[in-house]
């Protein structure tokens, strides 16, 4: 099956910062922002769970 997307938006600025970032450190393995954001929001998703578990 193939897998459909939806478009979110973010301030320039911020899009501008995380391609800085992903470039500076390359050895990361991120290669493109899209990317990176999927990966910081489900970090981000797991903290909150666990968090809410602890709770």
């Amino acid at each position: 099956m193939a897998k459909t997307y939806k478009d979110v938006k973010i301030p320039s600025d911020l899009y501008f910062n995380i391609k800085n970032f992903i470039e500076k450190y390359s050895e990361l393995g991120f290669r493109s922002v899209s990317e990176f954001v999927n990966s910081a929001s489900r970090i981000e998703m797991e903290r909150i769970e666990d968090r809410k578990r602890n709770e």
